[in-house]
């Protein structure tokens, strides 16, 4: 299934570099677990039948010099493994505002 993404630049100051990664689904850890009222250990052959999806394909890209305003779309591709609905809300992005010299 192909996934768009679009990144846009609402900075004013200038333009950014910045890195998007799309992340796996992840277990959550032993203390997220708890918070999250589950009280027996988590067994990882039982996290690996509740995926749903995963990444394939090229899942991390480099933005250079995205220019305040400016709109860049990106496709994933995800491979879903049974039919329903699926938040893939999985992503890391690192904004790096590149330096300016002084005048």
């Amino acid at each position: 299934m192909d996934v768009t993404l679009n990144i846009q630049n609402m900075l004013e100051e200038g333009p950014i570099d910045c890195i998007l990664q799309a992340l796996q689904q992840t277990a959550p850890t032993s203390s997220q677990a708890q918070s999250m009222g589950m009280s027996q250990a988590i067994n990882i052959a039982d996290v690996y039948e509740q995926q749903n999806f995963v990444w394939i394909g090229k899942t991390m890209y480099s933005l250079k010099n995205l220019k305040p305003n400016e709109k860049r779309s990106f496709t994933l591709k995800a491979c879903i493994y049974q039919d329903g609905m699926f938040n893939l809300n999985r992503f890391k992005i690192t904004g790096i505002q590149p330096c300016r010299e002084l005048v």
